[in-house]
């Protein structure tokens, strides 16, 4: 079964034209039903009567739209949880950072309600904010198999060649 997509690159729209149902489902790659849907759901028509035409820039305003509604903006003490589909606090306010290189950093923590792992990425500049948001468990610094090119000492044994 295909993953149903969310997001649709309204780049792609020719904002002056109009659209039939058909074009814009072939467009991205969509059953013509699911244009249908978005008709039902509120996508503007030109004049309501059959065939349907759409409006490149009403299609590009509904997309981006239906977008939009869907984003949730975190507080800085908060974490997407992916499970829960919602912002969460870290339980117990309790957190570990790794410092990825000198302007990144990754903070993680357990969600309050599920128990999921819970990632988020900011700024090494940042450090002392997070420190008085969170209690941080463990500060890790980068390590060798962080890098692109880490530097192995091995001994490579070569047969004797005599």
């Amino acid at each position: 079964m295909a993953k149903k997509k969310r997001t649709y690159n309204t780049r792609r729209i020719k904002r002056n034209l109009s659209y039939t149902v058909q074009e814009v489902a072939e467009l991205y790659g969509l059953h013509k039903n699911v244009v249908l849907r978005w008709i039902k759901d509120g996508l503007p028509v030109i004049d309501g009567r059959k065939p349907y035409l759409i409006y490149g820039v009403d299609l590009a305003d509904y997309l981006d739209g239906r977008q939009k509604r869907r984003k949730q903006k975190c507080a800085p003490d908060e974490f997407y949880c992916c499970k829960c589909r919602a912002p969460r606090k870290a339980w117990e306010n309790q957190a570990d950072i790794v410092i990825k290189n000198e302007s990144k950093l990754s903070v993680s923590a357990l969600c309050a309600v599920c128990d999921t792992v819970l990632h988020r990425m900011g700024a090494v500049k940042k450090l002392a904010e997070y420190q008085k948001i969170f209690s941080i468990q463990t500060i890790q610094g980068p390590h060798i198999t962080d890098r692109a090119s880490p530097s192995v000492m091995c001994d490579i044994r070569k047969e004797n060649r005599t």
